[in-house]
Protein backbone atom coordinates (compact mmCIF):
# COMPACT_ATOMS: atom_id res chain seq x y z
CA UNK A 1 0.00 0.00 0.00
CA UNK A 2 1.31 3.48 -0.89
CA UNK A 3 0.15 6.78 0.51
CA UNK A 4 0.57 10.07 -1.29
CA UNK A 5 2.20 12.37 1.27
CA UNK A 6 0.71 15.53 -0.24
CA UNK A 7 -2.86 14.39 0.07
CA UNK A 8 -2.69 11.44 2.48
CA UNK A 9 -4.84 9.49 0.04
CA UNK A 10 -4.28 5.77 -0.27
CA UNK A 11 -3.00 5.28 -3.80
CA UNK A 12 -2.60 1.52 -4.01
CA UNK A 13 -4.57 -1.32 -2.60
CA UNK A 14 -4.68 -4.75 -4.17
CA UNK A 15 -7.28 -7.25 -3.06
CA UNK A 16 -6.96 -10.97 -3.72
CA UNK A 17 -5.10 -12.37 -6.71
CA UNK A 18 -7.40 -12.75 -9.70
CA UNK A 19 -9.68 -10.37 -7.91
CA UNK A 20 -9.89 -6.65 -7.96
CA UNK A 21 -7.48 -3.76 -7.93
CA UNK A 22 -8.53 -0.38 -6.54
CA UNK A 23 -6.43 2.77 -6.39
CA UNK A 24 -6.70 6.53 -6.55
CA UNK A 25 -4.22 8.82 -8.32
CA UNK A 26 -3.77 12.56 -8.55
CA UNK A 27 -4.14 14.11 -12.00
CA UNK A 28 -0.40 14.77 -12.29
CA UNK A 29 2.21 13.34 -14.69
CA UNK A 30 4.22 11.48 -12.03
CA UNK A 31 1.02 9.89 -10.71
CA UNK A 32 0.20 8.58 -14.20
CA UNK A 33 3.60 6.89 -14.34
CA UNK A 34 2.94 5.46 -10.88
CA UNK A 35 -0.46 4.19 -12.06
CA UNK A 36 1.25 2.31 -14.89
CA UNK A 37 3.78 0.75 -12.51
CA UNK A 38 1.18 -0.24 -9.92
CA UNK A 39 -1.11 -1.77 -12.58
CA UNK A 40 1.85 -3.69 -13.98
CA UNK A 41 2.72 -4.98 -10.52
CA UNK A 42 -0.85 -6.14 -9.97
CA UNK A 43 -1.19 -7.82 -13.39
CA UNK A 44 2.23 -9.50 -13.42
CA UNK A 45 3.09 -10.11 -9.77
CA UNK A 46 -0.39 -10.62 -8.30
CA UNK A 47 -2.38 -12.06 -11.22
CA UNK A 48 0.53 -14.00 -12.74
CA UNK A 49 0.28 -12.66 -16.28
CA UNK A 50 3.39 -12.63 -18.44
CA UNK A 51 5.01 -9.23 -18.94
CA UNK A 52 4.57 -9.18 -22.72
CA UNK A 53 0.80 -9.74 -22.38
CA UNK A 54 0.08 -6.64 -20.30
CA UNK A 55 1.92 -3.91 -22.22
CA UNK A 56 -1.02 -2.86 -24.38
CA UNK A 57 -3.31 -2.59 -21.34
CA UNK A 58 -0.75 -0.46 -19.49
CA UNK A 59 -0.26 1.94 -22.41
CA UNK A 60 -4.02 2.23 -23.02
CA UNK A 61 -4.69 2.90 -19.32
CA UNK A 62 -1.93 5.52 -19.22
CA UNK A 63 -3.25 7.32 -22.30
CA UNK A 64 -6.85 7.18 -21.05
CA UNK A 65 -5.66 8.52 -17.69
CA UNK A 66 -3.80 11.32 -19.44
CA UNK A 67 -6.93 12.25 -21.41
CA UNK A 68 -9.08 12.10 -18.30
CA UNK A 69 -6.65 14.15 -16.22
CA UNK A 70 -6.45 16.76 -18.96
CA UNK A 71 -10.20 17.25 -18.85
CA UNK A 72 -10.50 17.89 -15.13
CA UNK A 73 -11.20 21.49 -14.31
CA UNK A 74 -8.07 22.87 -12.61
CA UNK A 75 -9.83 23.75 -9.35
CA UNK A 76 -7.59 21.99 -6.86
CA UNK A 77 -4.59 20.22 -8.42
CA UNK A 78 -3.57 18.79 -5.06
CA UNK A 79 -6.84 16.83 -4.81
CA UNK A 80 -8.07 16.39 -8.40
CA UNK A 81 -7.60 12.89 -9.61
CA UNK A 82 -9.30 9.68 -10.55
CA UNK A 83 -10.06 6.24 -9.24
CA UNK A 84 -8.76 3.16 -11.02
CA UNK A 85 -10.46 -0.20 -10.70
CA UNK A 86 -9.07 -3.36 -12.27
CA UNK A 87 -10.50 -6.84 -12.62
CA UNK A 88 -8.99 -10.01 -14.00
CA UNK A 89 -11.07 -13.16 -14.38
CA UNK A 90 -8.36 -15.47 -15.70
CA UNK A 91 -9.09 -14.53 -19.31
CA UNK A 92 -9.95 -10.83 -19.57
CA UNK A 93 -8.56 -7.71 -17.94
CA UNK A 94 -10.84 -4.74 -17.34
CA UNK A 95 -9.41 -1.42 -16.19
CA UNK A 96 -11.85 1.37 -15.34
CA UNK A 97 -10.81 4.97 -14.67
CA UNK A 98 -13.33 7.31 -13.02
CA UNK A 99 -13.04 11.06 -12.42
CA UNK A 100 -15.78 12.70 -10.39
CA UNK A 101 -14.42 16.23 -9.95
CA UNK A 102 -15.63 18.74 -12.54
CA UNK A 103 -14.83 16.94 -15.80
CA UNK A 104 -14.97 19.63 -18.48
CA UNK A 105 -15.53 17.30 -21.43
CA UNK A 106 -15.51 13.50 -21.71
CA UNK A 107 -12.27 11.91 -22.95
CA UNK A 108 -11.70 9.83 -26.07
CA UNK A 109 -14.63 11.29 -28.02
CA UNK A 110 -12.88 12.52 -31.17
CA UNK A 111 -11.94 9.58 -33.43
CA UNK A 112 -9.48 11.83 -35.32
CA UNK A 113 -7.31 12.35 -32.24
CA UNK A 114 -4.15 10.28 -31.99
CA UNK A 115 -4.82 9.28 -28.37
CA UNK A 116 -8.31 7.99 -29.19
CA UNK A 117 -6.95 5.93 -32.09
CA UNK A 118 -4.12 4.57 -29.95
CA UNK A 119 -6.36 3.50 -27.06
CA UNK A 120 -8.91 1.90 -29.39
CA UNK A 121 -6.13 0.05 -31.18
CA UNK A 122 -4.62 -1.36 -27.99
CA UNK A 123 -7.70 -2.85 -26.33
CA UNK A 124 -10.54 -5.08 -27.46
CA UNK A 125 -13.16 -2.68 -26.15
CA UNK A 126 -13.16 0.88 -24.82
CA UNK A 127 -16.28 2.42 -23.37
CA UNK A 128 -16.73 6.03 -22.25
CA UNK A 129 -19.55 7.11 -19.99
CA UNK A 130 -20.03 10.79 -19.24
CA UNK A 131 -22.45 12.41 -16.83
CA UNK A 132 -22.64 15.92 -15.45
CA UNK A 133 -20.73 14.90 -12.34
CA UNK A 134 -18.32 12.25 -13.63
CA UNK A 135 -16.54 10.64 -16.55
CA UNK A 136 -15.62 6.98 -16.75
CA UNK A 137 -13.44 5.06 -19.20
CA UNK A 138 -13.55 1.25 -19.20
CA UNK A 139 -10.93 -0.71 -21.11
CA UNK A 140 -11.21 -4.45 -21.79
CA UNK A 141 -8.54 -6.72 -23.20
CA UNK A 142 -8.44 -10.50 -23.56
CA UNK A 143 -5.03 -11.63 -22.39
Amino acid sequence: MRTNPASAVVAHEVTTPFGAFDAWFLAQPDELALMRHVLREWLVDECGLEEHRVGDVLIAAHEAGLELAGRLEPAAPERDGFAVHGEYDGREVTVTLVATDDVATPPLQDPRRWTTQLVLGLVDEAEVEARDDAAQVSLRRIV
